[in-house]
This record gives structure tokens, C-alpha cells and sequence, in this order.
């Protein structure tokens, strides 16, 4: 049952991911003073394009039909193998997103003194970490 309660967890952090970025894609900019990294002026580091807003959507998606498919609920067991390399590397993908890139995102960054650095810090990076181990608990 924890399994299952991980799975679903994960799946609707993924969904929420996706929506905001699915929100941006269709021109909105909601959250984005918080969610894209910014230098010390809180001036954006860089600007999402269409492609590579659609791109992340659908890797969210495609992430929570990765978990989904890890309990079984959207196909057999048969693909087992496919499903616990692809939660193995989302695991990863998150640990890696929490330690960051040395310089503005993750426990990692050297620059604090921007409103996505503070939120980075309280937030995302702590919220990927707790993810991460979610992800691994699902192998």
C-alpha cells in the first residue's frame, strides 16, 4: 500500500510540474519570478522557449506514466525491468536537480542573494532530495 501511496505521490508532483509548464507553453508566467533561476539583480538567467517548455512537459509526463507503470496499474508486470531503471533514473535525475549545478540551483549554488535562491533553497532543493529517496524506495 506504501508502494502504491509513494507512486501516486510522485505522479502528482510530476502532474503540477507539468501544468506549470503546460501554463507557460500557452503564455502564461505563473511562478516565474520564483521557478527559473535569476543572477543577483533577479534579472531571469535565462528565458524558456516553446521547445524547450514542450520538451519538459513531456518528460514530466512521461515521468508519471514511468511511476504509474512501476505499481502496475497501467500495464503488466512484464515491463518491470523497463519501469525500475526508469524510476532508478528519475531517482538520479532528482538527486542530481537537489545537489545542483555549483553556481545558482541546488544545495550546491554560490550565488544567495535572489528571490530563486531563496526559494531554491527552502523549497526546491529540499522538495527534489525528499523525491529522490521516494524514487529510490520504489525499487
Amino acid at each position: 500500500m506504501a508502494y502504491l501511496a509513494l507512486a501516486i505521490l510522485n505522479s502528482l508532483f510530476f502532474a503540477a510540474l507539468a501544468l506549470i509548464h503546460l501554463n507557460w507553453l500557452l503564455g502564461g508566467s505563473f511562478g516565474s519570478h520564483l521557478l527559473i533561476p535569476t543572477d543577483g539583480n533577479n534579472r531571469l538567467l535565462y528565458k524558456p522557449n516553446g521547445t524547450k517548455v514542450a520538451v519538459l512537459c513531456a518528460g514530466f509526463l512521461l515521468f508519471i506514466l514511468v511511476n504509474l507503470m512501476r505499481t502496475g496499474i497501467l500495464v503488466e508486470s512484464t515491463v518491470e525491468p523497463i519501469s525500475r531503471y526508469g524510476i532508478a533514473a528519475i531517482g538520479m535525475l532528482l538527486l542530481l536537480r537537489a545537489i545542483g549545478d555549483f553556481s545558482y540551483v541546488g544545495f550546491s549554488k554560490r550565488f544567495y542573494n535572489s528571490r530563486f535562491a531563496y526559494t531554491d533553497s527552502w523549497i526546491f532543493s529540499p522538495v527534489c532530495l525528499v523525491m529522490a529517496i521516494f524514487h529510490f524506495a520504489l525499487l
